[in-house]
């Protein structure tokens, strides 16, 4: 016996039963795998061919002019539901790493510099003890930050605006995140 028969990988032993027409040789994995095996090639097929005739396409004057037609609020809305789509997708491949309650809108705008390709590193920033975004600083100095960062934030936005208001930016953030 080799390994490949041990693990069930090897060929499949042939048997004759009643069932099998003369001459047809059936195992009992065998009409399993093959089953198997052409119901994925069809699902691949399918697949393939509705990407093919499905493909999503540039907008078209129609399109943006309906954009346009919408009001600043509904214009508001479809902005917020795209930016959250691009900070989950970066979020899940561990590009979005935001310092803020609510993640920052800045870093998907701003590139190049922070932002760079869309992604979010001012968590780390902080950690590391550099500067984050622009947006980040605002909403850190308003008490927006998340809380477990709050002894970083200073000398963090200090890199930024200069290590002599190091102090100052301590006190600020000592009173914004004073129930901490």
């Amino acid at each position: 016996m080799n390994i490949m028969d041990c693990c069930g990988l090897g060929a499949p032993k042939p048997t004759h039963n009643k069932e099998s027409a003369p001459g047809e040789v059936k195992n009992e994995t065998g009409t399993i795998r093959t089953s198997l095996i052409l119901g994925l090639i069809l699902i691949l097929i399918a697949g393939m061919a509705f990407g093919y005739f499905i493909r999503v396409s540039e907008p078209t004057e129609d399109h943006l002019a309906m954009i346009k037609k919408q009001s600043i609020a509904e214009q508001r809305e479809n902005w917020m539901d795209i930016a959250d789509n691009i900070r989950g997708k970066l979020a899940m491949s561990g590009k979005f790493d935001c310092c803020l309650v609510k993640p920052c809108w800045y870093c998907i705008q701003k590139t190049p510099e922070h932002g760079e390709g869309a992604e979010c590193t001012c968590r780390q920033d902080i950690l590391d003890g550099l500067h984050p975004c622009g947006e980040c600083i605002g909403e850190i100095l308003e008490g927006h930050g998340l809380a477990e960062l709050k002894s970083y934030y200073a000398k963090a936005i200090a890199h930024k605006v200069g290590v002599q208001h190091e102090e100052h930016l301590q006190d600020i953030i000592n009173d914004m995140y004073s129930n901490i």
